[in-house]
């Protein structure tokens, strides 16, 4: 049908010939060789600049412990600056080094304003090259670097209002004024120690139920973390009958709380009501959820009966947990458990256990817990661990080997060893026979070394007998001194040690102890 409507539409013709284009474009050979031809011999392109590059010796930045404990963090390597390709040569002006801290705020009072936007704090500023200095191809120079982070500094973060982050900014200008400015950022994280699990109860008034949970103080982003509830009150016994709780549900929640205030700058202060003033902004997210609708054990024969169960809670994969921050800047982050228990109340007669009634009352209770979020600390060794001692550290030297020498003068002359010509004495000690020191040297005439007495049983040990005397006379003295008891004496109770409960509960941490939500849920419904 389309050959009858559209003859000769796909002839062999058609197919063959090309539509002319309206305007001419040549190929790109033609155009290439054009502009070969009627350009001027080719030049590098632009000034000269200088290659910097930063060269970072010193492992991760990381701030051991809490920002009031912190010794900081050392960072610490060299800058070194050459000469770009393709150029022979660079003459630089100046050189000025420095390492900022940087805050911006996602939500600003001016959208379009950068300061209200960033606010950058120099922590060190530094010139490395004052005096022109040329530096040609194949040359290299090269500064170092050092600067201590205080450890009271937030460490680096990126989250949903604010951004903290530090970076090392290089600026050069060159003898042509041409600038250059190279930003080396740096990420600093903050780790804390691991420490024993923390005891928090929650009493739900005005039921009896008290929540005892224990879970570690300190969460990290990835890994899971077990937490141990116990649930005690859930008894109640009269003279005939025993109104019990049942645990139904148990909710679980990891949640994160960012609060910011946007800072203005003294062009747009009129909008918020005046500089010293800031727009807060608060987003609450939920990094983590679970559920359990059993795995728990529930004992309602003990005293007030109980309901224990464990579980781990962890961070969602798919939901970033950023850690914990407070800084003066106005950026705050924290985290907090939150634990919802779903009861209902159960009427239970004690003649007959078996019927169990249920009263229709339904009960959520619900417990918040406070934890820090911080990255691993690893071997948690800081820099000021690693640093070898200072001279001023090093203890004394010990000794020297002659301690009564008073002076270098009042040490006696070292006499060469005389060599042995005598035999032996060993009835006198040692003395040698035959010479004494005075007669006999060194090279004078001597006959052989005698040889040592034979081995005589008896006389091996003579000293041993009067060793076994002493010890029987000692062991008969003591003997012969010990004291003796009356009657009375005997009969008296020797005195009881008595531990006191006061200074146990002194020494141990005070556990939390608050007060849990309880909210009255709807009539459950029988069936």
């Amino acid at each position: 049908m389309d050959a009858l409507f559209h003859p000769g539409r796909h002839s062999s013709k058609d197919r063959s010939e090309k539509r002319n284009s309206l305007t001419y474009r040549p190929s790109k050979s033609r155009q290439s060789s054009a502009d070969t031809l009627n350009s001027p011999r080719q030049k590098p392109s632009g000034a000269p600049k200088p290659k910097i590059d930063v060269l970072i010796d010193s492992p991760p930045l990381v701030f051991y412990g809490p920002p009031n404990n912190s010794s900081g963090a050392l960072v610490s390597g060299s800058i070194k600056v050459g000469v770009s390709e393709p150029h022979e040569k660079v003459d630089l002006k100046s050189l000025v080094l420095r390492i900022t801290a940087t805050v911006r705020t996602k939500k600003p009072v001016s959208s379009n304003c950068s300061q209200c936007k960033d606010r950058i704090q120099d922590l060190r500023k530094e010139t490395l090259l004052s005096s022109p200095k040329t530096i040609r191809k194949g040359q290299e120079e090269e500064f170092p670097l050092s600067y201590l982070f205080n450890g009271g500094l937030p460490a680096s973060i990126d989250c949903s209002l604010a951004t903290i982050s530090y970076a090392i900014v290089l600026s050069s200008i060159t003898a042509a004024g041409d600038e250059n400015t190279i930003v080396y950022p740096l990420k600093i994280s903050r780790a804390l120690p691991p420490e024993p699990d923390k005891q928090a109860i929650r009493i739900f008034p005005p039921t009896n139920l008290a929540g005892n949970v224990v879970m570690p103080p300190i969460m990290h982003p990835i890994g899971s973390f077990p937490v141990s509830l116990r649930l005690t009150g859930v008894t109640e016994t009269k003279e005939t009958s025993q109104i019990r709780w049942r645990l139904r549900k148990l909710i679980w929640r990891l949640e994160e709380y960012t609060r910011m205030v946007s800072h203005v700058c003294p062009k747009h202060a009129h909008k918020i009501g005046g500089q010293d003033k800031g727009q807060k902004h608060e987003e609450d997210l939920t990094r983590g959820y679970g559920e359990l609708k059993n795995g728990w054990k529930t004992d309602f024969d003990t005293g007030g009966g109980e309901i224990t169960c464990e579980f781990d809670v962890s961070f969602s994969a798919n939901r970033k947990a950023q850690c914990d921050v407070s800084s003066e800047s106005g950026l705050s982050i924290r985290h907090a458990l939150v634990i919802e228990l779903i009861v209902s109340e159960e009427y239970c007669p004690l003649k007959d256990k078996t019927k169990i009634t249920p009263t229709g009352i339904a009960r959520v209770l619900r417990m918040q817990f406070v934890f820090n979020v911080t990255e691993r600390a690893g071997m948690g060794i800081s820099w000021d661990e690693e640093m070898p001692p200072t001279y001023s550290e090093v203890p004394a030297s010990p000794p020297s080997y002659l301690r009564g020498a008073a002076s270098p003068a009042a040490v006696p002359s070292v006499h060469p060893m005389e060599d042995y010509t005598g035999a032996f004495d060993w009835e006198n000690n040692g003395a040698s026979r035959g010479r004494s020191d005075s007669a006999q040297r060194p090279g004078s005439a001597a006959g052989p070394p005698e040889l040592p007495p034979s081995y005589h049983e008896e006389d091996a040990f003579p000293a041993l007998d009067q060793l076994r005397d002493h010890y029987d006379r000692s062991a008969a003295d003591r003997r012969g001194r010990q004291p003796r008891f009356t009657a009375d004496e005997l009969e008296i109770e020797p005195p009881q040690m008595s531990f006191s409960r006061q200074s146990e509960h002194e020494e141990a941490a005070e556990p939390d102890v608050g007060v849990g939500e309880s909210t009255q849920g709807p009539p459950e419904t029988r069936g």
